[in-house]
């Protein structure tokens, strides 16, 4: 008799573990009947993997753990009623049984895992298994013909049913001990159209657990009085997804990505709501109206919600940042009311029909992030808040003409290209407690003709001015520190450099280049064909600069000792 013309073979009854070694070429079998193999506890891995002729299988009646029946593809029925000790059923145990149309568990089954790929199976009964505490993660994932589900009634965690494409309707209202949904449970359930959820469920959204259910039109959460947070991308790509009634206790909202149909959002009566997170409403493109919470302290991103026009945040009295991403790409949005104690703002880039901003009321706003308000190309008019401390984020802001900052007394720094390429911008009044002007940050303002650099500014960043080709005046009431480039390419600033001052000695001089360091040539007091000093000026001294020439600051440390730093600055 040849391996290919077995059909039946005898075992041992006595054995406790089955393995594929247990039953040589076992491929080619038909039906297998454990129900004398009292005691068989469990099978292993790969017992009989592979067994594509199987079509009936009679397990012994005290199995605790069954595993190894992958790609047992002739497997119509499992009947494992009669198992009254199975607790488990393992990884892969039965996934890829593609001919699998119906399972009758035993009750006091405890963990499900390993039916992936049951592509034939329609209805799923495990309401009576009261012992059931897991499904594990892809337990029935690409069940794709899975209409229905009847759930145990003690069942706290669901998951395990990604790609099962065929689910239109899904109720948990009875299920009170139901508190979570998790890992990716329902990803891919594009014919799902309704959910009632449990009232008692408190997280949603772990990880991507309605992901691609583009078919829903609704949701609603309000009986769902402990849900707290509807967690990363829980409903990302909800396409179809018009209304969402929030429950009245959230605390975090993330995953509403891509609900391009929403048009409307209220979360008047979320009191409790303090978070929007990462993705939060991103890409939802018909959003046109958003009531925020009165509580609300941090919003993420709104990014890509390219219908609204206004916002409205005078009421959330704790809202105190924006994140990274808030609301960019936001073209139609023309007015923005901001909340009184907002502290950062975060990124409003590309919104391009903004004519005006605002913050004269924002007392405690101290910082606009590096990309703020970057390409707002109609904004003309910005008001600052009095106490910020670090502003960012305003490149391209194409037809902004004036910036008006004496009043901002706390003001410290701007970010690198915190003003770049703003090429109608012609006045700037800096205040006087300002310190540094950071790289690029004014590089290309082409309508510039003059600025007064304040005394307290300690450093100017490199390429900060560059390529101001209008730029003809620039006052320093101070010493101050010239990055390499600062003004490059300022054609018309050669000879109107002021220097203002009367405690800080000043040195210029031009220098010899050797193999891309500074050599000074002389370091005197006295006058040279090649050192200028100025001490103690008590009038304004003008000096003329030319091109390849170096500017030489000194900090005066004591009486007797110089700290010096050149650079070039054309």
């Amino acid at each position: 008799m040849s391996i290919k013309e077995v059909s039946e073979i005898q075992i041992p009854r006595n054995i406790t573990l089955f393995q594929n070694t247990c039953l040589p070429n076992y491929q080619m079998i038909t039906d297998i009947d454990f129900s004398d193999f009292l005691e068989l506890v469990k099978f292993d891995d790969k017992s009989f993997e592979n067994a594509f002729l199987l079509r009936n299988i009679i397990f012994p009646p005290n199995v605790e753990v069954i595993k190894g029946f992958n790609y047992c593809t002739s497997i119509v029925s499992l009947d494992l009623s009669n198992c009254d000790r199975l607790q488990k059923i393992g990884d892969t145990a039965f996934s890829n049984a593609w001919s699998l149309e119906k399972i009758i568990f035993p009750p006091s089954i405890q963990i499900i895992d390993g039916f992936k790929n049951s592509t034939s199976l329609v209805s799923l009964d495990i309401s009576y298994c009261l012992e059931l505490e897991n499904i594990s993660s892809f337990a029935w994932k690409n069940a794709k013909s899975l209409e229905q589900i009847i759930f145990p009634p003690n069942v706290r965690i669901v998951r395990g049913f990604a790609n099962c494409t065929n689910i239109i309707s899904l109720d948990f209202t009875n299920y009170l001990k139901l508190l979570q949904f998790s890992s990716a449970v329902f990803y891919d359930a594009w014919a799902l159209e309704k959910i009632i959820f449990p009232p008692n469920i408190r997280t949603i959204g772990e990880f991507r657990e309605f992901v691609n259910c583009t078919r829903l039109v609704s949701l609603d959460f309000s009986n769902c009085n402990q849900l707290e947070k509807i967690g990363d991308t829980a409903f990302f790509n909800a396409w179809s997804l018009e209304q969402i009634i929030f429950p009245p206790n959230i605390k975090s909202i993330e995953g509403f990505s891509y609900c391009t149909k929403l048009v409307s959002l209220d979360f008047s009566d979320c009191l409790k709501l303090e978070k929007f997170t990462s993705y939060a409403f991103c890409n939802a493109w018909s959003l046109q109206n958003i009531v925020f919470p009165p509580n609300v302290k941090i919003i993420g991103e709104f990014s890509n919600c390219t219908s609204l026009v206004s916002l409205n945040f005078s009421n959330c009295h704790q809202l105190r940042k924006f994140e990274r991403f808030a609301f960019n790409y936001a073209w139609s949005l023309e007015q923005i009311i901001f909340p009184p104690n907002v502290k950062i703002i975060g990124e409003f880039n590309n919104c391009t029909s903004l004519v005006s901003l605002n913050f004269s009321n924002c007392h405690q706003l101290r910082k606009f992030e590096r990309f703020a308000f970057n390409y707002a190309w109609s904004l003309e008019q910005i008001i600052f808040p009095p106490n910020v401390r670090i502003i960012g984020g305003f490149r391209q802001c194409t037809k902004l003409v004036s910036l008006q900052l004496s009043n901002c007394l706390q003001l410290e720094k701007f970010y690198e290209n915190a003003f770049e390429s703003n090429i109608a911008l012609r006045n700037i009044q800096f205040p006087q407690n300002l310190r540094l002007i950071d790289c690029y940050a004014f590089q290309r303002c082409k309508s510039l003709r003059t600025i007064q650099i304040p005394a307290s500014v300690e450093m100017i960043g490199e390429n900060a001015f560059r390529n101001c080709a209008k730029l003809e005046q620039v006052t320093f009431e101070g010493m101050v520190m010239l990055a390499e480039g600062a003004f490059e390419n300022c054609l018309r600033l050669i000879r109107r450099i002021y220097l203002q001052t009367r405690f800080v000695d000043c040195v210029y001089g031009k220098y010899r280049e050797l193999k891309g360091s500074l050599k000074f040539e002389t370091i005197s007091s006295s006058s040279s064909s090649s050192l200028y000093v100025k001490k103690s000026m008590s009038q304004p001294s003008t000096f003329s600069f030319e091109s390849g020439h170096y500017c030489l600051v000194l900090f005066k440390i004591s009486p007797y000792f110089l700290f010096a730093k050149s650079t070039k600055i054309f």
